[in-house]
C-alpha cells in the first residue's frame, strides 16, 4: 500500500498550526506578548488552518477544531471567564453541526465507512471477547459484508462496497483481532504508561 502524501503533507500543516497556537508562545512567553508578534502568529496560524481546510480532509478539520476549542479553553482559564449553560448549549449545537457538515463533505466516503463499522460491530458480536486473532478483520470482513450484501441485497451500500482491508478506526480494528480483553489491555497500556 502506497502512503497518501497528501495526508502526510496536512499532518505536517496541522502540527504547525498546532505549534503556533500553542506550543511556540508557551516557550516564548516574554517574546511573544508583544501586539507584532501577536499578529504574526495569528497571520501563520490563519495561513496554515486556511490550507489545512482547503485539503477537506475530515480528521484534520476536526483537529483543528479540537485544538480551537483547547485553545479558548486554556484563554478562558488565563482570563477566569466561565460558560453559562446558553453557552455550553451553543458550543453542543455548533459541534453537532459541525459532525453533519463533515459527514457531508465526502457522503460517500462516509457512508461507506458507516457500512464498515456496521459489519465490523457483526464481527465483534460474534467474538467480542477475544476476538479472531492477529489478522481477524482483514480474514473475516470481506465474508461478513458478503453476507450483509446477502441479507440486504437492494441496500443503499451496493455501490460504495470495496475490498476493504482496514476498518478506518484503530480501536474497532483492535476490537476485531483481539476483543474487548485484548482492547482493555491495550488502552490500559497507553492510559498507564
Amino acid at each position: 500500500m502506497r502512503p497518501n502524501y497528501k495526508n502526510i503533507e496536512t499532518l505536517y500543516l496541522f502540527t504547525l498550526f498546532a505549534g503556533t497556537l500553542f506550543f511556540i508562545p508557551a516557550i516564548f512567553v516574554d517574546r511573544f506578548t508583544t501586539v507584532p508578534s501577536l499578529w504574526m502568529q495569528v497571520w501563520i496560524s490563519t495561513g496554515i488552518l486556511g490550507y489545512v481546510l482547503s485539503r477537506k480532509g475530515r480528521a484534520a478539520i476536526l483537529a483543528t477544531v479540537v485544538i480551537f476549542i483547547l485553545f479558548f479553553i486554556r484563554l478562558l482559564k488565563e482570563r477566569d471567564i466561565r460558560f453559562s449553560f446558553v453557552h455550553y448549549t451553543v458550543v453542543a449545537l455548533c459541534c453537532l453541526l459541525l459532525l453533519a457538515g463533515l459527514f457531508f463533505i465526502k457522503k460517500d466516503s462516509a457512508s461507506g465507512r458507516l457500512l464498515i463499522w456496521q459489519c465490523s460491530a457483526q464481527l465483534v458480536s460474534r467474538k467480542p471477547v477475544f476476538g479472531y486473532g492477529g489478522n481477524g478483520f482483514t480474514t473475516n470482513y470481506m465474508d461478513e459484508q458478503a453476507s450483509y450484501f446477502t441479507k440486504h441485497p437492494d441496500s443503499k451500500y451496493a455501490m460504495l462496497a470495496d475490498n476493504v482491508r482496514h476498518p478506518f478506526n484503530e480501536f474497532l480494528k483492535w476490537t476485531i483481532n483481539y476483543g474487548m480483553a485484548g482492547l482493555s489491555l491495550t488502552l490500559l497500556l497507553v492510559v498507564k504508561g
